[in-house]
């Protein structure tokens, strides 16, 4: 049987908040996105664009996940080179999500927060040193 990616309706809500709230006690949570980059074999055209910022070559996919794994969004349009602010901006989650810019309904924000890798933070700090 077929499944489909669906992002959850209006009256699924209450359900998939109370799935986050189980899991972290973080209240009006209605999905977890993040980005992640997808390994391509050296493509022939335009090269440059799908050299990410670890010099391998992508496609930069964005995903939602429910509470229970569920993936309910995929976005998979762009290449490695493109942030993913820019991809989330660009993508379909504003229309399916038509509230990202403000509270959704009972209050739900929906937000982005990009973890930090430990190991990349203190590259980048130590490379900020050495410019000095």
């Amino acid at each position: 049987m077929w499944s489909y990616i669906v992002f959850p309706q209006v009256e699924d809500l209450p359900t998939v908040k109370g799935d986050f709230y189980a899991l972290g006690h973080i209240p009006n949570i209605m999905g977890a996105i993040d980005g992640s980059h997808v390994a391509l074999v050296h493509p022939h055209r335009s090269e440059q664009v799908y050299r990410n910022r670890k010099s391998y070559h992508s496609m930069n996919v964005q995903m939602v996940c429910l509470a229970d794994q569920y993936i309910s969004h995929v976005n998979a349009m762009f290449p490695g080179s493109v942030h993913e602010a820019y991809i989330l901006r660009n993508s379909s989650i504003p229309y399916v999500v038509p509230f990202l810019q403000e509270d959704g309904p009972d209050g739900s924000v929906v937000a982005a927060v990009e973890p930090v890798d430990s190991d990349e933070e203190e590259a980048e700090e130590e490379d900020m040193q050495n410019r000095d």
